[in-house]
């Protein structure tokens, strides 16, 4: 367990939402996914999606149903764009669904 002091560093570095490699990194990346998603478009929601997972900035997708995967495809570079201002940097470069 990470003491008081490091945490209190870790924000002054501004390092508290960087971004390593973890499950807790792809939780953060799929809750800003959703966010962006619900400015977009409010008709998907989490069920909609079977998998979420980083890989080198990109974030891989997995939908239930070809028309929302298609409706992801036509607006990625608005989520992407949703996304990365969400989290004040460039954590993501593209959306890749499969």
């Amino acid at each position: 367990m990470k003491s008081l002091r490091e945490l209190v560093n870790r924000k002054k570095a501004g390092q508290g939402r960087g971004l390593d490699t973890g499950k807790e990194d792809e939780r953060h990346v799929e809750k800003l996914f959703m966010y962006a998603l619900g400015r977009i478009n409010n008709n998907i929601s989490r069920s909609d999606f079977k998998r979420f997972y980083l890989k080198k900035e990109i974030l891989y997708v997995r939908a239930t149903h070809p028309s929302i995967a298609s409706e992801i495809w036509r607006s990625r570079e608005r989520i992407v764009k949703e996304i990365n201002m969400k989290a004040e940097e460039e954590i993501i470069r593209t959306i890749k669904i499969n």
